[in-house]
This record gives structure tokens, sequence and C-alpha cells, in this order.
């Protein structure tokens, strides 16, 4: 569980995360398919996403936080966890 927090503390204090300004619909999404489908697919959909002007600021700071998020071990293995995570960012960062 430590790592968990230690994971949380990390995203909170990188500027290339809690510097952007996030659409809690697009967190939504990613949070939706990582939770059913996993990193890759989340990773998919994220660089399909690029080419949309909207979201474009958040996407590689949510891939930023997938693969940090993937090397924790507590969380590479709890899904919906991790999409609990993307999908209340703003919260977690602040």
């Amino acid at each position: 569980m430590d790592d968990i927090f230690e994971f949380l503390e990390k995203i909170r204090n990188d500027n290339r995360i809690n510097g952007v300004r996030y659409s809690q619909h697009f967190l939504d999404e990613v949070a939706r398919i990582l939770s059913l489908r996993g990193f890759d697919d989340a990773r998919l959909f994220l660089w399909d996403s690029l080419n949309r002007e909207d979201v474009q600021g958040q996407i590689n700071s949510i891939l930023i936080t997938l693969s940090k998020m993937e090397s924790v071990k507590n969380l590479k293995n709890d899904l919906k966890l991790c999409g609990y995570i993307i999908r209340n960012k703003m919260e977690f960062i602040r």
C-alpha cells in the first residue's frame, strides 16, 4: 500500500502532470478503457486521440501517469483502481 501512496506523491509533484488542465470527460473515457481493457488499449486510445486539439495537452501527461502506474506492482494488477485514479486525477494532484 505504501507504494501506491508513493506513486500518488510522485504524480502530485510532477509538473508535467499537475501543470495540465484536464477534461473530466476525457479522463472518464481513458479510465473506462483502462479499467476494462488494460494499459495497452488505453495507450492506443491516447495515441489515436493525438489529432484531437481539445485534448492534445492532456495526452502526454496521461501517458506519463500510465507508465508510472504500470511500474507499481499493486496498481498494475488492479485495473479498476488504476481507472479510479485516472478518473479522479484532478483530486489526486491537488
